[in-house]
């Protein structure tokens, strides 16, 4: 069973060396990243030489000297890769990236406690821990321990040579969007990096991977819906 997410989104983070402040909304609709109508919704919160951070229709934009992000809550979710695509590859093509992750994450809920609590348990058992596991099974729901974060790891996805894909499953503590007590959210980060820092090198694999990944996402988090279903 896939259970309709009650949020989704989707990001897209560069490492390397930037300039915060040249990131700037008029600065985007000045070379037609966006336009005129869209430069007016545009919601500012900092310009400065250590961060910059708005918010346009696309997404919200955060530049640190060190990091890029663009996280974007809407499909198509292909928009926030047109304009970062439009950023380094033609306006800033010399910038040093180093690395580059593709993130898609979701915040879905259960049909019950007792399904989520089965769900923590198929993750991760108590028996390996012992006596002490032994104490996080207690007989009233309220008061029972376990599953509060869990990562895995696959390293060099696709065949590649460096990165890694990580999937990190965890309850939801999202209140304005699932009820705590079955909430799940999952988040998923495709993590690639460059033997050289080469923005033309890590556009050309952006591009490539942009949709492949998050479909690759959405697979991984659609096979732990379909098990969690059949724990009802």
């Amino acid at each position: 069973m896939r259970y309709p997410p009650a949020a989704q989104e989707s990001g897209i983070v560069l490492l390397g060396s930037f300039n915060p402040a040249i990131f700037q909304p008029a600065w985007l609709v000045k070379h037609e990243l966006i336009d005129e109508e869209e430069y007016e919704d545009v919601k500012l919160s900092l310009v400065h030489n250590e961060l910059t951070e708005f918010r346009v229709k696309i997404g919200k934009i955060r530049v640190e000297p060190q990091r890029f992000q663009i996280v974007s809550k809407e499909e198509p979710f292909v928009e926030s890769l047109d304009l970062v695509l439009g950023i380094f590859s033609n306006l800033l093509p010399h910038t040093p990236i180093a690395q580059v992750g593709i993130n898609y994450s979701v915040h879905f809920a259960l049909e019950a406690a007792e399904q989520r609590h089965r769900l923590g348990r198929a993750l991760a058992p108590i028996e390996p821990w012992g006596v002490w596991g032994q104490t996080l099974d207690g007989e009233v729901p309220d008061n029972r321990g376990g599953l509060r974060s869990l990562v895995m790891e696959e390293p060099r996805p696709n065949g590649r040579d460096i990165g890694h894909r990580r999937v990190h499953v965890e309850p939801s503590v999202r209140q304005d969007l699932v009820d705590p007590k079955v909430g799940v959210h999952m988040l998923v980060n495709d993590h690639f990096e460059l033997k050289e820092p080469d923005a033309t090198l890590a556009m050309d694999w952006l591009a490539e991977r942009f949709d492949a990944s998050l479909s690759e996402s959405k697979s991984i988090i659609a096979d732990l819906m379909e098990f969690a279903g059949g724990l009802v």
